[in-house]
């Protein structure tokens, strides 16, 4: 497939692109993550940031600098329940639109490094109270999700800045505490 542009990639994928992509999702053949975002303030108002349904006015992206090898694509479409079983060990599929990235075994590693998406959040330029961060997810075999807070012009150095889900394969939720920030950050979604 054709790597898209940076506009491209700032964006999520259509539906329709990942399906050109990965027509058929195989058992073997994939490494998979879907997730669904729900970020809330301290006070348990949603926020801009909420993208539970994914819209196309959702507040996250791919990462663009640097871009991520695997891109998140979003779609509305109906997860086959044995298939998902199969693939995550759970049959509970995500309601209505969901952030998915995918990539064929053989593809998982290039040059001896693990591929990554990394799906970010639009910047926020401050928080002055906790908030937590809760997304429902679902992973084949071998794939990690991280949730990481990068302050704007650091280095994310991933043992500081970033937090594993559990090792289970979801469907979570996986619940975070970002801590409140008096610097502009943004919050990110690793996928290894």
């Amino acid at each position: 497939m054709k790597r898209p542009s940076t506009s491209e990639a700032a964006n999520f994928g259509s539906e329709k692109a990942f399906h050109f992509a990965f027509p058929q999702l195989s058992l073997a053949l994939f490494a998979l993550a879907l997730i669904c975002l729900s970020m809330l303030t301290s006070h348990g108002t949603a926020n801009p940031l909420d993208c539970s349904d994914f819209s196309s006015s959702c507040h996250w992206h791919n990462a663009v600098s640097p871009p991520s090898a695997l891109l998140w694509y979003r779609s509305s479409l109906t997860v086959d329940t044995d298939q998902l079983q199969m693939m995550t060990g759970t049959n509970v599929p995500p309601n209505d639109t969901y952030a998915i990235t995918a990539s064929s075994v053989q593809d998982v590693s290039q040059n001896g490094s693990t591929l990554m998406a990394t799906l970010i959040s639009d910047t926020i330029p401050c928080q002055s109270n906790n908030a937590t961060l809760q997304f429902n997810y679902w992973t084949t075999p071998f794939v990690r999700l991280w949730m990481c807070c990068n302050v704007q012009g650091q280095t994310l150095n991933r043992s500081r800045d970033c937090q594993g889900t559990p090792t289970a394969q979801g469907p979570g939720p996986a619940q975070f505490t970002i801590q409140g920030m008096d610097r502009p950050f943004q919050v990110g979604s690793l996928t290894l």
